[in-house]
């Protein structure tokens, strides 16, 4: 909830967490009580509504990683959760291999286009993370202008000013 915190302080903006792990969504939900712009919503966000096994690697969590510590984990798909919360105008994904199934939800439902501003980081774990990355990649040239890319530490988006229009 740092990053949340650190943005909230600066813009107020409405801010929705999503966030599968039950001690993680509680902890934050815990931090954020008294804030009524905070949403924390107790799923991840994924490419389908499905309950999968995640893995707990200290305050990571990953259904891409295969460890002890575990639990099972409800995800939403992302353009449902769009739809009824409304298209964000910024995302920051580092959701530990689930941001592709993510954004090529996204993609195919064309709600990629409406986001203004995304941040992600990308991770090389998951298999065929170069070619899904490069493919999502591609598909966010066409709305978007990549503002910075350190490969598999961070990237930053932005909507071209004429696909805002």
């Amino acid at each position: 909830g740092q990053w949340a915190s650190d943005l909230f302080a600066k813009y107020q903006p409405t801010i929705h967490i999503f966030e599968p792990v039950a001690s993680f969504a509680a902890h934050i939900a815990e931090r954020f009580a008294k804030n009524p712009k905070i949403h924390v919503h107790r799923y991840g966000i994924s490419d389908r509504d499905s309950t999968e096994t995640i893995s707990l690697v200290g305050d990571r969590a990953s259904t891409f990683v295969q460890d002890q510590d575990s639990e099972e984990a409800y995800f939403r798909s992302a353009s449902v959760v769009a739809t009824e919360l409304g298209t964000p105008t910024l995302i920051k994904l580092n959701i530990e291999g689930g941001e592709y199934p993510l954004l090529e939800d996204l993609i195919k439902s064309g709600k990629l286009k409406d986001i203004i501003h995304i941040q992600v980081q990308f991770h090389d774990f998951v298999p065929g993370a170069v070619a899904r990355m490069e493919a999502i990649q591609n598909e966010l040239a066409k709305t978007h202008t990549c503002t910075y890319h350190y490969p598999f530490v961070w990237e930053s988006w932005t909507k071209h000013d004429k696909a805002q229009d």
